[in-house]
This record gives C-alpha cells, sequence and structure tokens, in this order.
C-alpha cells in the first residue's frame, strides 16, 4: 500500500520491486541464531540499489528475506 501512496505523490515511472541480492553478517548469537546483517538489495525493474542494516534478524541467506 505503501508502495502506491509513494507512487502517486512522487510520479516515479514504475512501482521499486525489491529483491535482496547480497548480505553480510556482521554480528551475532549463533546459540539464537539471531544475527545484524547488512544487505544490498535492487530493483527488479531499474536496477536501482539500496543499502541498509537489518538488527535482530533470523534470515540465513538472501533469499530468506525475499520471501
Amino acid at each position: 500500500m505503501w508502495r502506491l501512496i509513494r507512487f502517486l505523490f512522487t510520479g516515479d515511472g514504475h512501482l521499486h520491486k525489491w529483491k535482496f541480492t547480497h548480505v553480510d553478517y556482521f554480528s551475532g548469537i549463533d546459540g539464537e541464531k539471531i544475527h545484524n546483517i547488512s544487505y544490498v538489495k535492487v530493483c527488479e525493474v531499474c536496477g536501482d540499489h539500496q543499502f541498509g542494516e537489518l538488527d535482530n534478524c533470523r534470515a540465513k541467506s538472501a533469499e530468506d528475506l525475499n520471501l
């Protein structure tokens, strides 16, 4: 829903469809499978990249984040 509202007000040519492509684990607690990760995601339509961090994430790979 937020994507549609942003599309209507910003006038982008398309709605971004993000796919996580790379995940780096930079710290974590292995016993509980909670990790702090940095990620790269790419828009499948225009190829725009975004970088960021997620705290307390239970994902094991970029594929887990794409679900």
